[in-house]
């Protein structure tokens, strides 16, 4: 009996099974062909170490974000649907800002320019800057929102 489109066959690991089936199926994917051996450390973790989920977001998924871009750097229909994995993945495991706010701005910026996005900071990223430049203090959740 085949896979059905969107749906797990089995538990994949704790951090994947965080995330909503759709989001994960595309994860799991990308993983399988960009990272195989990053996809083996997130099934045997209970939890995403912060550079684990620097290589989902950042080294496999904006990647594949950005080969979706057509004209005016807009993605197509697997780029919203890799946007939208994205935003489920840090909604599962969010970014704690407890290590240092220079790296989640650093996260932020990379995500900013992937995306082209000349506007100004959101107010969760005003409320972040602070911290930036104090170190490492404890603070809210980084969010990605706009």
């Amino acid at each position: 009996m085949g896979k059905q489109p969107g749906r797990m066959e089995e538990s994949v690991s704790k951090v994947l099974d965080a995330i909503p089936d759709d989001a994960r199926a595309l994860i799991v994917d990308e993983l399988e062909r960009r990272n195989p051996a990053l996809l083996a450390e997130l099934r045997a973790a209970d939890e995403p170490t912060n550079d684990q989920s620097d290589g989902v977001v950042l080294g496999v998924l904006a990647p594949a974000l950005r080969a979706t871009f057509g004209p005016g750097h807009v993605p197509n229909e697997y780029g919203l649907a890799v946007e939208r994995a994205i935003d489920a993945y840090l909604e599962a495991w969010p970014i704690p800002l407890i290590d240092t706010a220079v790296r989640s701005m650093t996260i932020l910026r990379k995500l900013r320019r992937l995306r082209h996005l000349d506007k100004p900071l959101s107010d969760t990223e005003r409320s972040v800057e602070p911290f930036a430049h104090r170190g490492s203090q404890p603070g809210p959740v980084l969010a990605l929102d706009d």
